[in-house]
């Protein structure tokens, strides 16, 4: 299936947006879904979430242990004829074309103290809200709080040619992929934009020296100044990754990579810009790792 509902979140979701929430913090246990109908309290798991990108051989999705057949999934194989993984995709709760990127961190709703019957109810009146809001109201943007399904998706739209169609919405602006998404090879400083996009290119990973838990990637490629050209970097402060929810498992990716110095194409929203007294170097800020993803270069061929 490509939705659930969520008791982390309480509210129904597809598996990107649950891939999305477990990298926030707001989801912390991939187990903890169940089938989106009223009537339907098969236990479902979202395969992945927990994974990086490179490491699958599939995109998140929901599944069960047990054969799951409830009225709702017939429903929706009638409906739009396409078997039970996909179901919900275009079942009238998510809208593809636009994606909307958040700043403000997602919140996991507490369950409270309620007893197991009340819990059960709770869940069971927001999922119903939710099945019926369906047919009364359009379909959602897909929202997201990292980059990593915005990634992913441009990976798609690219490889379809579908860049120009597809759009992400940053604090209420509409940009295309296409503009939103800008490679660092060859770039003119003065020709960026004033606002912050997704730069993109080959990089490295290293450690900065008497600094064992502060990172630099150093990209591949060169950006044009108005004097010379300059390698841009990232540098990733300790203090950055211990703000992160999953500190350890960017710790241990970044230190992997820095030791092993696989060929990595790194994705960051920032915006590139001249430091140094002697304006010497091109540093693309990072304040959250939300705002930073990769993927092993071995996965493009």
């Amino acid at each position: 299936m490509e939705i659930a509902y969520s008791f982390d979140y309480e509210d129904v979701i597809d598996a990107e947006k649950a891939y999305d929430l477990f990298w926030s913090g707001a989801i912390t246990d991939k187990k903890n879904f169940q089938c989106p109908s009223p009537g339907c309290s098969a236990q479902l798991t979202c395969a992945n979430i927990d994974k990086p990108r490179y490491a699958m051989k599939k995109r998140p999705y929901f599944t069960t242990k047990d054969k799951h057949n409830c009225d709702y999934v017939e429903k929706c194989e009638k409906s739009v004829g396409v078997g039970a993984e996909d179901v919900g995709r275009r079942a009238g709760y998510i809208d593809s074309q636009v994606d909307t990127f958040l700043f403000e961190r997602p919140k996991r709703k507490a369950q409270g103290n309620g007893s197991k019957t009340d819990l059960e109810d709770k869940d069971r009146e927001i999922k119903k809200r939710k099945y019926f809001e369906q047919d009364n109201k359009p379909a959602r943007n897909g929202e997201y709080n990292t980059i990593k399904p915005l990634v992913s998706k441009f990976e798609i739209c690219k490889a379809e040619e579908q860049l120009d169609k597809h759009y992400l919405n940053i604090a209420g602006y509409k940009i295309p992929y296409s503009q939103m998404f800008v490679n660092i090879d060859g770039l003119d400083l003065s020709t960026i934009c004033k606002y912050d996009r997704i730069y993109f290119g080959e990089a490295t990973v290293f450690k900065v020296p008497k600094k064992n838990n502060d990172f630099v990637v150093r990209f591949a490629e060169k950006i044009i100044g108005e004097r010379k050209a300059y390698f841009p970097t990232i540098y990733i402060a300790d203090s950055i990754i211990q703000k992160h929810c999953w500190r350890h498992v960017w710790g241990n990716m970044l230190n992997e990579l820095a030791d092993s110095r696989e060929r990595t194409i790194f994705y960051i929203y920032s915006k590139p810009k001249i430091n140094g007294k002697e304006q010497e170097y091109v540093n693309l800020q990072i304040t959250n790792l939300n705002h930073l993803d990769y993927r092993i270069i071995e996965d493009y061929n």
